[in-house]
């Protein structure tokens, strides 16, 4: 696979899939659910995913939070975990258009939300494939973020899932 370049020393070595010691450690903590700081992600075949949730050729960096839910229903307790992926210009993050299984749109569109987001918005990062250093992202509900058109979605299965190159902060 031909891969374009991409800017910053972590990124070279993703192109061959040779992880320096801090790449490997930085996407063990993607993968496992422990990375909190901004993230470039680019797709294969070399553009980024843009601050308008569309493909295009400008890095943007998200910055991801660990996301905790806590969900009651008839007694019983479940415990959902995830990233909240934020912007790094607005207090917004991804949000899953019904609960996923729809689009992708942003959390607290109008900047007026007091609180922390909310199940709808945790999204986990799986390897596509470790050697290359490849991710798919995941919304709780088990829907993966695809790219139909220039948009990202989420509503696309494994088989269709977008595949990312993560680009680390230094």
């Amino acid at each position: 696979m031909n891969r374009r370049r991409v800017i910053g020393g972590v990124g070279a070595a993703l192109l061959t899939g040779n992880f320096s010691e801090a790449a490997s450690a930085d996407y063990n903590a993607l993968i496992s659910g422990q990375y909190a700081n901004n993230l470039i992600l680019q797709q294969v075949g070399g553009l980024y995913f843009q601050k308008d949730l569309t493909l295009g050729p400008s890095q943007y960096p998200w910055r991801l939070t660990l996301g905790q839910y806590n969900w009651m229903n008839d007694g019983h307790l479940t415990i959902f975990t995830g990233y909240w992926v934020f912007r790094t210009d607005a207090h917004q993050c991804w949000q899953a258009a019904n609960d996923g299984g729809g689009g992708l749109d942003f959390w607290n569109q109008d900047g007026k939300a007091m609180g922390p987001p909310q199940d709808w918005e945790l999204f986990n990062f799986e390897a596509a494939n470790a050697a290359q250093g490849t991710v798919r992202i995941k919304h709780k509900n088990n829907s993966y973020i695809g790219l139909f058109g220039n948009n990202f979605t989420c509503s696309a299965g494994l088989s269709n899932a977008a595949v990312f190159n993560p680009v680390f902060s230094s």
